[in-house]
């Protein structure tokens, strides 16, 4: 692809009149509002990655925990869900991972990490602040993603993880 690297290497978002930035000793004006100079230097940047052999990353969905029951909430804590330790080896997630829970019985979504709790106890508890998005005895589906490279995302099959009232697993329906 032939482009002309533009000067400045500002996403097109960022250009705001009148502000400057060093850049390793030298100092860039950046673009005001409606100049296309970033949006061209996106473009190349773009052009260079796909020349260079690299490829753009898809963040598809690796893992679920399938309509797990809140067993409790905890608002004292720092924040997080608590789950399983059998849970998490299911859905092969790992302690401090970014997890998204969905609340089926109240809509909510929140973005949160995991915390292990002990095997066999059926622990998934909300807590800290996420602890005001649910209730015991609310159910949620606890999701995880990974960035993967294109190839890797047309062949990936997801974990979906079913468990019982009491956050058993059990096989699919």
């Amino acid at each position: 692809m032939d482009f002309e690297r533009p000067s400045c290497f500002w996403p097109p978002w960022y250009g705001v009149s009148g502000t400057t930035r060093s850049t390793g000793g030298r100092v860039e004006n950046r673009p005001s509002k409606g100049d296309d100079t970033c949006l061209r230097a996106w473009a190349f940047s773009q052009a260079r990655h796909l020349e260079e052999g690299s490829s753009v990353l898809r963040f598809m969905f690796r893992s679920k925990i399938h309509r797990a029951t809140l067993t409790g909430t905890d608002l004292d804590y720092e924040g997080s869900i608590t789950i399983d330790r059998d849970l998490i080896d299911a859905a092969g997630l790992l302690v401090g991972e970014q997890v998204h829970v969905l609340n089926l019985s109240n809509g909510q979504r929140l973005i949160t990490y995991v915390i292990e709790a002990a095997p066999g106890t059926g622990t998934v508890l909300l807590n800290g602040p996420a602890a005001r998005l649910g209730l015991r005895g609310d159910k949620v589906v606890i999701l995880s993603y990974c960035g993967m490279t294109d190839e890797e995302a047309r062949t990936h099959r997801p974990t979906v993880v079913h468990v019982d009232d009491q956050n058993r697993i059990v096989p699919r329906p």
